[in-house]
């Protein structure tokens, strides 16, 4: 009798350990995927300021090209100013291309990271019910 308490008493503490692992693996889950999010909105944030900061400068600078294309009239200048225009469009697309390419790869990493979270509660939960069947053996 006093051995089959000490057993019981060992396996809920091994159940309280697996338990308290497997909270803080989830607890340390949350935090990096929380901490992902956060990059990934800063990163957003910061893609859009450099969209606005192109456009801005872009805006200026064709402003500017303007200008100087109506003072000279120019066809040599207006094709600078339309190659001009083409490297900016260009530059803000591979901006742009870069960013989404940064979401793709923190998305890729939480995928990861709640794939390994399941399969490591699958495997726990299988070890759970094979440490069931064997105390029911």
């Amino acid at each position: 009798e006093e051995r089959k308490q000490q057993a019981e008493a060992e396996r809920k503490r091994k159940e309280q350990e697996a338990e308290a692992e497997s909270k803080g693996r989830e607890k340390d889950i949350e935090e990096k995927l929380a901490e992902a999010q956060e990059k990934w909105a800063a990163d957003d944030e910061l893609r859009k300021e450099l969209a606005e900061a192109m456009w801005q400068r872009q805006h200026e600078e064709i402003a500017a090209k303007f200008i100087e294309i109506e003072q000279r009239g120019t066809a040599w200048e207006e094709e600078m100013e339309r190659k001009f225009t083409k490297q900016e469009e260009q530059k803000t697309s591979e901006a742009e291309a870069e960013g989404k390419k940064r979401e793709e790869e923190i998305t890729k990493k939480l995928v990861e990271a709640q794939e390994k979270w399941a399969a490591e509660e699958e495997r726990r939960t299988q070890e759970s019910k094979a440490e069931q069947r064997s105390r029911e053996e």
